[in-house]
């Protein structure tokens, strides 16, 4: 057992519980289980650290929309990734708790293979986030007096280190960096690396996205291709421009958290970008974007803090 991968479960039903349970210590999780919401912000703010939290909604005293809203308004634990794993399905109440801060919603019962891929995608997503925040608030330099500037990439791994640097230069900055992170990555994999959605969705569930996303950044036909993303920098914000040599998709079905996608395990980062950041705005066929950010009012070498 792999005690840095810890889950909380959340769950008043014994036996839903139960079954969540076996599912994750089969696969070597750590399981911890709270029966009511009083209990889980107890162990939350306790000093026991969690890797996930799936959170029922229906839990009895303070609900699972209230431990949500807790932990999002926490700077330690806003970090830490919920998935809700609920008996409810509504459209409304799943975008709305989206909106939220969850950043995955499951119906019970969860189906074995997709509750593991969500919950491995859900760990790597909170050790980037926690990671980043560490280094932003460790940063020593800034581009302060940077008025514009081009910059270029071509794989993931540079995007992210892109988005860390210039959302050091952006009034919230871990918040930035959620929404730069995505559409920079985006431009990558759905862009340049033409990863269709579906294909993105059956590599996940099968644990494979991470080996066809390496393979595809080494192919010669796709290795050569850039991401450009310009910036210019005004008194109180700065704008960039994000373009991938990619074919473009639909993006006008993204730019909202919609029912059709609410139970999929990717599909959200453009909707969460533009949540994000002051305004997000793709051109043409969709591999330009145009994005404007509040910057930070900061001088010259003084430290951003990472508070969102």
């Amino acid at each position: 057992m792999n005690p840095e991968r810890h889950i909380l479960i959340v769950e008043d039903e014994e036996i839903s519980a139960s079954l969540t349970e076996h599912i994750l210590t089969e696969n070597n999780y750590r399981v911890t289980i709270a029966a009511d919401g009083e209990t889980a912000w107890d162990l939350l703010t306790g000093g026991t650290s969690f890797d996930v939290v799936l959170l029922d909604l229906g839990l009895p005293g303070i609900d699972g929309t209230e431990v949500l809203r807790r932990m999002m308004a926490d700077h330690e634990l806003r970090s830490v990734p919920v998935v809700i794993l609920s008996w409810q399905d509504d459209i409304k109440n799943v975008s709305k708790t989206m909106a939220n801060g969850a950043k995955y919603y499951l119906t019970k019962p969860p189906e074995e293979l997709y509750l593991l891929a969500v919950v491995r995608s859900a760990i790597d997503m909170g050790r980037e986030v926690r990671g980043v925040r560490e280094s932003l608030n460790e940063a020593l330099q800034h581009m302060g007096l940077l008025k514009t500037a081009t910059f270029s990439y071509s794989t993931v791994a540079e995007a992210s280190i892109l988005a860390k640097a210039l959302a050091q230069e952006c009034a919230e900055p871990l918040r930035a960096w959620h929404g730069l992170q995505e559409l920079f990555i985006n431009a990558v994999e759905h862009g340049n690396l033409a990863i269709s959605y579906a294909e993105k969705s059956s590599l996940l569930l099968d644990n494979r996205y991470g080996k066809e996303l390496e393979r595809r950044q080494k192919d010669p036909k796709y290795r050569s291709l850039q991401v450009c993303v310009s910036l210019a920098r005004e008194s109180d914000k700065l704008e960039l421009t994000i373009e991938d040599q990619g074919n473009g998709f639909d993006w006008q079905n993204y730019l909202e958290y919609s029912e059709d996608r609410a139970f999929d395990l990717h599909g959200r980062g453009i909707a969460l970008a533009a949540h994000c950041l002051n305004s997000v705005e793709y051109l043409g066929n969709g591999n330009t974007v145009k994005v404007t950010v509040s910057g930070a009012r900061h001088t010259v070498g003084a430290l951003p803090v990472a508070d969102s």
